[in-house]
């Protein structure tokens, strides 16, 4: 199954936009031991060589199962008698603890961490220092460069670089979103035609990014410019429109859109809220789902078709999703579509 997973993304890939990020297959990855050595050169090759172990302990251990799909990575990790010291390096890494604790420490700022605490471990460009009590973790890490591309919006932008101003979420309702998404993005990436997928794969990745942007205080605010009202124009939309009907199948998002239209996300963005009352993305998943709509029509319910492979596909990794998104447009279930049958 695996072979064939990395195929289709392959063929995905070679044909990807220029400039688009490049995403991997789900990697399961699982590891455990309780030697010292061990420990710090697994450590080393999974999170980076800027990660420097230090037993404190004779009982320490480590256990590590999880994912990791190029541009994020989704960990459960257990880990005590352990001190680490990390290097500025570029990726942003969020924990909930789980069991345990975990010590702190950021340049000036150090803090404890108790089960329940959604905290930055560490941050882009930022080292830091943590000691874990025998603590259990969920960990994600996302590249900042997926981080930059989200927050900037445009990538040619010029725009400072994105930085987080605190280590802990704006609220309770910040957090407890942030977990949604994991276990969604968790769920996406761990079924089998989804993970096959690389409008899936990457669209969980910008997903993640964008909800840690909205989870945590940071820099990447930016202001709108006067030429973006003007740009606003049905010029504009006719040229966003044309890109997301030829690209629909690739893996785009709104800055790849904005920069084919030759304006600025904001200008793309007021652009289709001024002339067609809807969003770039909301647009393109409405192009999507016809096209889904287009190939369950066309398809053979005997030839090997499932709806959620098309869903998949076409970037739906939730079948109960799809469906729903489905019956609402078109008045019946996807199912039914394929078969042939007509709603009742």
């Amino acid at each position: 199954m695996r072979d064939r997973v990395e195929q289709r993304l392959l063929e995905q890939q070679a044909v990807l936009p220029e400039g688009a990020l490049s995403h991997a297959p789900p990697r399961r990855r699982s590891f455990a031991t309780t030697d010292p050595s061990r420990v710090g050169e697994y450590l080393q090759r999974t999170f980076g060589p800027g990660l420097a172990v230090r037993g404190e302990r004779r009982d320490l251990h480590l256990r590590i199962e999880g994912l990791h799909a190029g541009t994020y990575g989704i960990d459960d990790v257990e880990l005590g008698g352990v001190s680490v010291s990390v290097e500025p390096h570029d990726v942003l890494t969020i924990a909930r603890v789980q069991s345990g604790s975990i010590d702190w420490r950021q340049r000036r700022v150090a803090d404890r961490f108790g089960i329940g605490d959604v905290v930055i471990l560490g941050d882009l460009d930022v080292g830091h220092w943590c000691r874990w009590n025998d603590a259990g973790a969920l960990v994600v890490t996302v590249t900042g460069e997926l981080i930059q591309r989200v927050a900037a919006g445009d990538p040619e932008a010029r725009v400072r670089r994105v930085r987080f101003t605190g280590h802990r979420p704006i609220s309770a309702a910040a957090a407890r979103q942030w977990l949604q998404t994991v276990g969604f993005v968790t769920e996406s990436i761990t079924n089998e035609e989804a993970a096959a997928s690389l409008l899936v794969i990457g669209s969980a990745g910008r997903l993640l990014a964008a909800t840690a942007l909205a989870t945590f205080p940071n820099t990447s605010v930016l202001d709108q410019r006067p030429a973006d009202r003007t740009d606003a124009t049905p010029e504009t939309v006719r040229r966003a429109l044309a890109f997301i009907e030829s690209n629909a199948d690739l893996e785009i998002g709104v800055e790849d859109i904005a920069q084919a239209a030759r304006v600025t996300v904001r200008a793309v963005q007021l652009a289709f809220r001024r002339h067609l009352d809807t969003t770039p993305m909301a647009q393109l998943r409405r192009v999507r789902l016809d096209r889904a709509h287009e190939e369950l029509r066309n398809a053979s319910p005997d030839g090997g078709t499932t709806v959620t492979r098309v869903a998949a596909r076409w970037g739906f990794p939730s079948p109960s999703r799809f469906a729903t998104l489905y019956r609402a447009e078109y008045g019946q279930l996807p199912s039914q579509t394929l078969r042939g049958t007509a709603a009742p």
